[in-house]
């Protein structure tokens, strides 16, 4: 179909109505005004034709209906992808195209940059004040992405990019330089407002840098000196200027620094009162928050118009090929998960304890602290026996945020160093034991083959363990030290002890063992510490992290979470919800805090255990008199339910009993024996929250007042009987790698991917949720599905888990349960809360026109990370809530 008008009957042609459209929107401002022209020209009903075209196209490129994107459907859509791509990103484009693995990993980093892009304001329009947030992953190439995004912006009209690039000169540095490595720094393309060595303090008026053709970017600190410069040079354009000056706001890692942390009504903390006046105070402004770990700016205050809650649009990127993060490392918390990889080993509660304590350096010697430190000299060594090249390698320490500690941690490590290069020297026969045994059994325990790489013998490694160490050395990097961690053009082979320095942004160069003794309870200030999650291509086998059982369920706990807030913004996004409407739901942990309190501007909607699951992990497999309680309470609570004639059945051979009172299932968690220092499963809490949901309901069958149980049905050749209702098979479970915790088993996972379904029989489970794949069985969507087939009961499975349960062949991360008595292990799966008054425990953002419920701030703020050098002691104290926070 073509369309014909105007002077010489100009003739344009279906293919072309889209872009000749978009380019009247630029021209005109908007679309109204577009028809308004094109009908003088082609008539209203082509006009009209062109738009509907252009629509179509431009709300495909801008992710409405997505499912993993939340736009606001009332933005009018506006931007095409240019084709060719302008000059900015077509000299970004040839960067990546060097850096990057392939052209379709190029082509995926353009095409998520065209989705943010479209949902920006246009720049063509007079007024606009967009919001928005875009959630990577930690260490996953966010700053590629928003490099791409800006590079975009400016080729159609943004004038000004401003990158808030954290709080540290280290980190603004990093940023800066591959920026301006990325086409950017050139002089070409880019007016400089910054560079690697200065930051913004621009003295003289803005219109001498927004006037002309090329668009400025500054990469600045977020901290309130440079904040302040960079505000009173904006408010020294001159109105004509500041109108035409379309501006673009990057805001990495928007959790930190930026939500609003002073305590008490109408107060505000420094930053977010000059980022406020920065993004309001201007009449074209775009602002986009940046983050791996987006809890606070979740839980901002929605109802505050002039915050910064990202009301227009929340993009979730994908995660990249190639990309090792908390899926990978941690799993997603069930028995039968094959995602996670056998990279964390296990220090003892004890060896943390001695770390941890500066004084006692000498404990040290003989634990996970010398075998990570030994694991760092071989991985780096068979990488260049690999590869055949010296590049950088990195070991780090983070076990606590104390100065002192790090010098004295970082003494200890000195010292084992220098013994180690001793032994070799010498040709320690007993050394060159432990190292080949060590590199062995890791090797076995993530094997090579899986990366496409040839395993290495231990010869090959043993060859470069001596330039290794003769190569590595010790850096301290906090605000204290003088030889900061810094990667030039030479290659570093460098273990490095930090503290809060080394849990945000800063990339790690080629991180391979990491001892990790931190114990923050928030969730975005854990997951920030987690450098050991990226790329690592070439030696995917070989990264290792050291931390302690509790470190490892956290992170556990946190995998889930990930997974669930993308999932929430993936449900959100198949429908017509604004992100303003959209409370994005964060699943809370009995012992952790989503954010510290004082960053915490959301209400609790609904309790912790509402829609979760909970499952016993450790068990106290050497006290014998414990689990035989334990047992003795099943065989009560068995024979209880068989005399009172409860409805029972065989779900899958599973012994399956339904419509169970709850005061039969309180009483039976009452007697179970949970080991002392249980963190999650704590029956007393589970006890006090059932309770709380059936007196806040007046409904006898509602809430949690009944539930089904089940005895399931396992693999072992030992059986246990459970009367006249069946006799079921005893489940395997082994256990994690002791670390020196014998006298505890902790088998990691008890439940397997689908066993919320377990009590549903098996014709009514859709094929997508039944099926023996459980990669996509993601706990929320077996919950939503049972929920809307009304399957609202509460459900408690009960393993007996076999005392002998072995190891599988090949599985060298695993060890024999070992127990002294057959394991009850438990698992308690919740419906949604029912009940109004037990909503005390998950938090999202407190939207507008809904009742709020006020938040227990009970947790002091968390510091926030400072450079002592660039502030005197009033503007460290503003930088931290205005000495209130």
């Amino acid at each position: 179909m073509s369309v014909s008008g105007g002077l010489g009957g100009f003739v344009l042609s279906e293919p072309d109505w889209v872009e000749y459209f978009a380019f009247q929107v630029n021209r005109y401002g908007n679309q109204a005004e577009a028809v308004r022209a094109l009908e003088t020209k082609f008539g209203r009903e082509a006009a009209l034709a062109m738009k509907l075209a252009f629509q179509e196209a431009a709300n495909q490129v801008q992710g409405f209906n997505a499912d993993d994107a939340v736009v606001d459907s009332q933005l009018e859509s506006w931007y095409i992808p240019q084709n060719p791509p302008g000059p900015r990103y077509a000299a970004l484009e040839s960067v990546l195209s060097e850096k990057l693995p392939d052209a379709a990993t190029v082509r995926r980093v353009g095409e998520a940059a065209d989705r943010i892009l479209a949902s920006c304001g246009n720049p063509t329009l007079a007024e606009f004040n967009r919001l928005g947030l875009v959630l990577g992953y930690v260490q996953s190439g966010k700053t590629t992405s928003f490099m791409a995004l800006a590079a975009k912006a400016a080729d159609v009209g943004y004038k000004l990019v401003i990158v808030l690039s954290g709080l540290t000169d280290s980190l603004r540095q990093q940023t800066q330089n591959r920026i301006d490595e990325s086409g950017f720094g050139d002089g070409k393309h880019w007016r400089m407002l910054t560079t690697p060595e200065r930051d913004f303090q621009a003295f003289w008026k803005a219109d001498q840098d927004l006037v002309g053709d090329k668009p400025a970017y500054a990469v600045v600190k977020k901290n309130p000196a440079r904040l302040r410069r960079l505000k009173q040079w904006l408010e020294s354009a001159s109105p004509h200027v500041e109108r035409k000056t379309p501006i673009l706001i990057i805001d990495d890692e928007a959790d930190q620094a930026t939500p609003n942390t002073a305590r008490g009504h109408g107060r505000l903390s420094t930053i977010n009162r000059l980022l406020r006046q920065i993004v309001h105070d201007h009449t074209r402004v775009t602002y986009v928050a940046y983050t791996a770990t987006p809890f606070a700016n979740l839980l901002m205050n929605a109802k505050d118009a002039e915050d910064l809650y990202p009301k227009d649009f929340i993009i979730s990127l994908e995660e990249p090929d190639g990309y090792f993060g908390t899926r990978a490392m941690f799993g997603k918390g069930t028995a039968d998960d094959a995602t996670e990889l056998d990279v964390v080993r296990t220090v003892a509660d004890a060896e943390a304890e001695a770390v941890r304590d500066a004084s006692r350096p000498d404990t040290f010697e003989g634990s996970s602290f010398e075998a990570a430190i030994r694991w760092f000299v071989l991985a780096t060594a068979a990488r260049r026996a690999r590869s055949g090249e010296i590049k950088h390698s990195t070991m780090l320490f983070n076990v606590s945020t104390l100065a002192n500690d790090h010098f004295t941690t970082a003494a200890a490590i000195t010292d084992s160093l220098h013994a180690l290069r001793g032994r070799f020297v010498a040709e320690d026969l007993d050394l060159l034991d432990e190292l080949e045994r060590q590199w062995v059994e890791e090797s076995e325990r993530l094997p090579a083959r899986l990366y496409g790489h040839e395993p290495l013998q231990f010869e090959a490694v043993l060859s470069a363990i001596s330039d290794v160490l003769g190569t590595t050395r010790v850096v301290v990097d906090n605000y204290r030290s003088q030889d900061r961690l810094s990667y030039g053009d030479s290659p570093e082979t460098v273990i490095v002890v930090g503290g809060n320095t080394m849990s945000r942004g800063l990339t790690l160069e080629g991180l391979v063992s990491s001892y990790f003794l931190r114990t923050s309870k928030s969730y975005d200030s854990l997951l920030q510490m987690g450098r050991w999650f990226g790329y690592r291509e070439g030696y995917e086998d070989l990264p290792r992290v050291w931390m302690p059982d509790g470190a490892y369920e956290w992170f556990r706990h946190l995998s889930l979470i990930e997974l669930e807030i993308r999932d929430e913004i993936r449900k959100y996004g198949k429908g017509e919800v604004r992100p303003i409407e959209a409370a994005v739901r964060i699943r809370t942990h009995p012992q952790m805090d989503v954010v510290a309190a004082n960053r915490n501007r959301g209400k609790k909607v609904a309790v912790s255990y509402s829609g979760s699951f909970v499952q016993t992990t450790v068990f106290p497999t050497t006290d014998a008199a414990a689990l035989n309680s334990n047992l003795a309470a099943l065989d009560e609570f068995a024979d209880r339910l068989l005399r009172s004639g409860a409805e029972h059945s065989l779900v899958r051979k599973n012994i399956v009993y339904r419509d169970v009172p709850a005061d039969e299932v309180i009483r039976f968690l009452e007697r179970y024996q949970q080991v002392a220092d249980a963190r999650v499963f704590v029956p007393e809490r589970l006890i006090e929250y059932i309770r709380l949901e059936n007196a806040a309901t007046n409904d006898p069958s509602a809430g949690l007042n009944y539930w089904s149980v089940v005895f399931t049905t396992g693999s072992s050749a030992r059986e246990r009987i459970f009367g006249d209702a069946g006799t079921i098979q005893l489940v395997q479970r082994t256990r994690r790698d002791p670390g020196g915790n014998a006298e505890d088993a902790n088998i990691g996972a008890l439940v397997s991917g689908g066993d919320r379904l377990i009590d549903v029989d098996p014709s009514e489970v859709p094929e997508e949720l039944g099926g023996s794949d459980t990669a996509d069985k993601l706990d929320s969507r077996m919950l939503a599905w049972k929920t809307a087939n009304g399957h609202t009961n509460g459900l408690l499975v009960v393993y007996v888990i076999d005392k002998d349960s072995k190891t599988k062949a090949g599985a060298k991360h695993r060890f024999d349960l070992g127990a002294r008595a057959d394991v009850v292990g438990l698992a308690l799966f919740f419906p949604e809360a029912s009940g109004a008054e037990s909503l005390v425990e998950y938090i999202a953002a407190d939207l507008p026109d809904r009742d709020s419920v006020a938040v227990d701030e009970t947790e002091e703020a968390e510091r926030e990370m400072l450079d002592a050098d660039d502030f005197d002691g009033a503007a460290l104290q503003e930088a931290e809530g205005g000495g209130h926070g």
